[in-house]
């Protein structure tokens, strides 16, 4: 790693840990939304991953695709909104 690199990342570090002691719950909210926002990315991946193997054809791979299908369902269930009635 370059002396520009090194500096560049430990600025990085040292302007995060500015910013989170000086201003914790924005530092909060900001972190709140971005994992949000990958969690959204992640799950349109996995959703159209889930699409292509279901179209694929072939037995085993569209048996790989229902049992994403089935993770999100039964995930939805536990940890969504309609959790508490079922």
């Amino acid at each position: 790693m370059s002396a520009t690199a090194l500096a560049l990342v430990v600025g990085a570090v040292l302007l995060g840990l500015v910013a989170a002691w000086r201003a914790p719950e924005k530092t909060k909210r900001w972190y709140e939304r971005f994992v949000a926002a990958r969690n959204v990315v992640y799950g349109l991946i996995i959703i159209s991953m889930m699409i292509v193997l279901l179209q694929t054809g072939s037995l085993a791979l569209m048996l790989t695709g229902a049992f994403i299908a089935l993770v999100i369902v039964v995930g939805i269930a536990v940890d969504g909104p309609l959790a508490d009635y079922l």
